[in-house]
């Protein structure tokens, strides 16, 4: 034992008092350390009881076969099983995805015990995009939530796929900055509407713009066309084209 001081004392500079003061030092901190990690995480877990009691799942459905309708739909359903309501809800997607959606899920609060649902259309297989749903608990406390995996995401998560794909995913802000008031937040969506439109502008002033341009226009034509010889076969439409004809043995 002797040995063992005469090592500490060499090694540390500790005679064998201070080192047993050291080590008891370091078991309070460790304690401590400890203490506040379980703290935090009751917190947490009581933070989250108010969200984790708005169940969420999805469906997702193919819709080829039907004509003049995306292929694909998710169906989302939504059910507060808390005691308190749910004031706020918006459905996106994840930044930086092939596909947009920006909607709100629910209008009005979501009250206890109350169950609704909505589907979003996509026109490729959504598999690659996971729709991300945001709410704020009743204590005004945002979440995000990744409605493939029922997962929270965290901000440092969102922080990153800013720094990635810039800003793509404005309906993230009133995640990011929910501490904000709707004034602010509104006039951050403003500059960054404004700022979209400025580079939308210098872009079709390019060649690679303008043949963009010139496409757009073309299948706007194109649809414009075809929407008109679905109108034709509809009641609507029929009664229109009788309506015409009346009109022509008329003249």
């Amino acid at each position: 034992m002797d040995a063992i001081w005469d090592w500490v004392n060499d090694v540390l500079g500790l005679e064998p008092g201070s080192a047993a003061d050291w080590v008891t030092g370091l078991l309070t901190f460790a304690t401590l350390l400890v203490a506040l990690l379980v703290l935090q995480k009751d917190r947490l877990k009581d933070a989250r009881s108010s969200a984790d009691g708005f169940v969420t799942w999805r469906e997702v459905v193919s819709s080829r076969a039907v004509v003049e309708m995306p292929d694909w739909y998710i169906h989302v359903h939504g059910f507060n099983a808390g005691a308190k309501p749910i004031p706020f809800t918006m459905l996106m997607v994840k930044p930086g995805s092939p596909q947009h959606v920006l909607r709100a899920f629910q209008r009005e609060p979501i009250q206890p015990g109350a169950e609704i649902e909505t589907k979003v259309g996509f026109e490729n297989d959504p598999s690659d995009s996971p729709l991300l749903l945001y709410f704020r608990d009743a204590h005004g406390k945002g979440w995000l939530r990744d409605l493939q995996t029922n997962r929270y995401v965290s901000r440092r998560q969102v922080k990153k796929w800013y720094r990635a794909h810039g800003d793509t995913g404005i309906g993230l802000y009133h995640f990011l900055f929910s501490s904000w008031n709707q004034s602010k937040i509104a006039k951050r969506m403003k500059e960054i509407g404004d700022k979209n439109e400025r580079e939308h502008a210098a872009f079709l002033k390019t060649g690679e713009g303008q043949k963009w341009l010139k496409n757009s226009e073309k299948e706007e034509r194109k649809w414009k066309r075809q929407l008109a010889r679905w109108y034709l076969f509809t009641r609507e439409g029929r009664r229109d084209k009788r309506i015409e004809g009346y009109r022509a043995n008329d003249r």
